[in-house]
């Protein structure tokens, strides 16, 4: 069964100093099988010369909208950007620096043609192959790398592939949020203008995890997702991607981020998974700030690991004073080199 309307996509790729693989990104879209989309690229002041070859781009098919920002406004803005700039109702942010395989909006098009299918109240997504700086494939984040739960089987009778599962919007928000997993890659979800709109966009000033962010104000908002356990898109993975340079630059910005995470829900929307916000408050914690010390640690970072810790007691203070593992690392912080040791023989033997 199939849709009265046409399904039409708007493919919204923000960039920012990728001129080494903005062309290839856009090659990707213009390679689909399935031709009836957009593309919206919103250049965020670039200092290298990714505007002109995305302006050559645009001369060459209509299909292509571009726009630059007068000067840098940041990632999550620049997301909300591009899709506000969107004119079709179903909308996937693709990084300048990932890419699409030619059947990806083909497949996509066919599961959004089913009528029983609540189109607006849905995360669309997939596996996704990940890439060297040089396109070479180097792994895959498939199904369960983000969920551990079993699907709903609500829509999987439609499509009869046995690589669809669908879930349970709630039911996956309380799966994920302890590990603070995403139900898809960024680059490969889906999403409907009607529920960006209802749930605000992405809305934040996050500088690493925006994208986290929006999927669970869907989640929280009863959205379904349906993920194909397929690789549909390529994942960059090099040493100018965003979370390599925060990683190498020794600083916190996922600590702070995850931090504006944790009083950013409702009571109610909280309430409304069957959380509460010390329970919420007591994962970003247990995940970010301790695990984290310990990994940091583990790599003989001390002092990146030391710094966790303080924002652990800064952050959560009455939590932090009242959780064993935090005395547990600052134990390990004091010891020292022997400290380190310790800290590679538990990464080892619990991850």
């Amino acid at each position: 069964m199939t849709k009265d309307k046409e399904i039409s996509f708007s493919i919204c790729i923000p960039n920012y100093n990728y001129a080494g693989y903005i062309g290839e990104t856009i090659e990707s879209v213009l390679n689909q099988t399935y031709p009836h989309f957009e593309i919206v690229i919103v250049d965020n002041a670039s200092t290298d010369n990714s505007w002109d070859i995305i302006k050559q781009y645009e001369i060459k098919d209509a299909r292509i909208k571009t726009f630059r920002n007068q000067y840098n406004v940041g990632f999550a803005p620049n997301l909300d950007r591009a899709a506000f700039k969107a004119n079709n109702e179903f909308i996937i942010m693709l990084s300048s620096d990932d890419t699409m395989k030619p059947t990806a909006l083909e497949i996509y098009a066919n599961i959004l043609s089913h009528k029983e299918i609540d189109i607006n109240n849905i995360l669309l997504t997939s596996a996704t192959d990940i890439i060297d700086s040089n396109g070479n494939k180097t792994g895959t984040f498939n199904k369960n790398y983000f969920h551990n739960i079993l699907s709903q089987n609500k829509y999987t009778h439609l499509i009869n592939d046995d690589k669809i599962t669908d879930y349970n919007g709630l039911a996956l928000f309380n799966n994920l949020f302890p590990r603070f997993a995403v139900p898809g890659p960024f680059n490969a979800t889906l999403y409907s203008k009607t529920l960006y709109d209802k749930v605000g966009g992405y809305g934040s000033i996050n500088l690493i995890g925006p994208d986290g962010h929006f999927a669970n104000k869907c989640l929280l908002e009863g959205a379904e997702v349906i993920f194909i356990d397929k690789a549909l898109f390529n994942y960059r993975v090099h040493n100018a991607g965003q979370l390599n340079i925060s990683t190498k630059n020794k600083n916190i910005n996922i600590l702070i981020d995850r931090y504006i995470f944790s009083n950013a829900y409702s009571d109610k929307q909280l309430a409304s998974a069957n959380l509460n916000r010390e329970v919420f408050q007591k994962a970003t914690l247990r995940v970010d700030c301790l695990n984290g010390a310990v990994w940091r640690l583990s790599e003989g970072e001390w002092l990146f690991a030391f710094r966790h810790l303080c924002f652990a007691f800064s952050a959560y203070p009455k939590l932090a004073f009242r959780t064993y593992k935090s005395l547990l690392v600052l134990f390990l912080l004091i010891l020292g080199p022997l400290g380190i040791l310790i800290s590679k023989f538990l990464i080892k033997k619990y991850n």
